[in-house]
């Protein structure tokens, strides 16, 4: 006996299965799911593509933008501290330099004109450390910028920012659709976080020493 499966006929029929479990019982949509549908609307309306990347603009939480402070001189402080690690790690210093000249050639940063680099407004800098993978073959280091960073009492540019909704694929349904086929394949996109663009507006959002 020959059994054929419809990955689609499969996902019909789970789905026409949880509708009937759950028929009469069903949730009405709540007011954060409503606001989490504006954001991504707001977010969406924002994106655009040009120069084969996809650019962004950042989901402000309500008013919040303005009141992100200055922080150049916590970061400062917290960059002078890695560059005294520099100077006892030549190793490091040279990998780290690699990556940021990495980032420099693939314009995936860029530097601050000199004219631009004492505004006091709508600026943010964000500290930055090296995670080392040994186990990688290649790119061993990468450079992790910390959004949380703040000064006493101000805050944070993760804090004027949504956290957005989770895109995460259900567990469940991934398991099965492995299943459907005899070879399932993975891929990795280089850097794939990294070719996403920040609008030129809110650049300055996002500098670093």
């Amino acid at each position: 006996m020959t059994v054929i499966v419809n990955e689609s006929n499969i996902s019909k029929q789970l789905s026409e299965f949880w509708d009937l479990e759950n028929l009469g019982i069903e949730a009405e949509v709540s007011d954060e799911e409503n606001i989490d549908n504006d954001i991504m609307s707001e977010f969406d309306a924002g994106i655009s593509y040009q120069n084969k990347r996809y650019k962004v603009k950042f989901p402000w939480k309500p008013n919040m933008k303005t009141l992100l402070e200055n922080n150049k001189e916590i970061a400062r402080k917290i960059f002078l501290k890695l560059r005294s690690r520099f100077k006892n790690d030549s190793s490091l210093f040279e990998d780290y330099k690699l990556v940021v000249n990495n980032y420099l050639s693939e314009k995936i940063v860029e530097r601050v004109p000199f004219e631009e680099e004492n505004l006091k407004h709508n600026i943010f800098y964000l500290p930055h450390r090296a995670v080392i993978r040994t186990d990688k073959t290649t790119s061993k280091l990468r450079i992790v910028f910390d959004a949380s960073s703040h000064a006493k009492a101000q805050l944070s540019l993760n804090d004027c920012l949504h956290t957005g909704l989770n895109f995460i694929p259900n567990l469940f349904f991934l398991l099965i659709k492995f299943r459907v086929n005899p070879i399932a394949f993975v891929a990795d996109i280089k850097m794939a976080f990294l070719m996403i663009e920040i609008d030129e507006s809110e650049r300055d959002f996002t500098r670093f020493f």
